[in-house]
């Protein structure tokens, strides 16, 4: 793991939802204090309604909020309007989802081309980077494949390449071994791992003690607030 100093840094960060009527619905964060050095693998665990899927998708610039100040990368984010935080999205992180969430018309080289057509980057090039990492992750023998053709770990492998082709700064990802068996899992937090000790920051919303065991370090959240905070290893 290298530490080239902090890639995220949260101050006080609230997230309140509110009624229509303008009274509180749920403080679903309340003053989070968060540093995640560059090139650490982090888990964020806790119950259901701890406010792990808040806090990810603040991290993932999905969300902003109510109060407090977050940034990446150096770069204050907390104030950002749609439009800058899209850019910062594109950017600066990649997801992976436990559902895949691979376009099924399309072969697994033109969904990992994707985020490269938004970037406005020619065909021939998009071609050449796609296959590349989708080598890297081991389908380069199932490209003109669709989702359909594959396994559910071919699938998520697909996921990671599509996330990791704009290279980000940051992959999140949210149960990414949700939908796959043990063995399966295990091969992709393997690949994780590779990806880890090449120097990307990885952070990974889980259930799973496995998974969570694995990175280097776990927080835990509850009612909106991290409880504990472990080294791993």
């Amino acid at each position: 793991m290298s530490n080239n100093g902090n890639i995220v840094t949260m101050r006080g960060i609230e997230r309140v939802y509110y009624k229509p009527d303008g009274s509180v619905l749920v403080n679903a964060l309340r003053g989070v204090d968060l540093d995640v050095p560059s090139g650490q693998s982090l888990a964020i665990m806790g119950p259901s309604g701890s406010g792990k899927s808040t806090l990810m998708n603040i991290l993932g610039c999905l969300d902003q909020p109510t109060n407090g100040s977050f940034t990446i990368a150096g770069n204050d984010v907390s104030t950002l309007d749609d439009a800058s935080l899209s850019l910062v999205r594109g950017d600066q992180i990649g997801f992976v989802f436990q559902s895949f969430n691979l376009i099924p018309q399309l072969t697994i080289e033109e969904n990992v081309e994707v985020p490269l057509f938004y970037r406005r980057i020619k065909a021939a090039q998009r071609k050449i980077e796609a296959t590349a990492i989708l080598d890297r992750v081991g389908l380069g023998d199932r490209i003109g494949h669709k989702p359909s053709e594959l396994s559910g770990g071919q699938q998520q492998r697909a996921a990671i390449a599509r996330a990791l082709v704009t290279n980000p700064s940051i992959l999140l990802a949210d149960e990414p071994t949700g939908n796959l068996d043990s063995k399966t899992g295990n091969d992709i937090l393997k690949l994780f791992d590779e990806m880890n000790e090449e120097g990307l920051t990885i952070i990974v919303v889980t259930h799973d003690d496995v998974v969570g065991k694995r990175c280097d370090r776990t927080i835990h959240l509850c009612d909106g607030l991290i409880d504990k905070d472990t080294q791993n290893g």
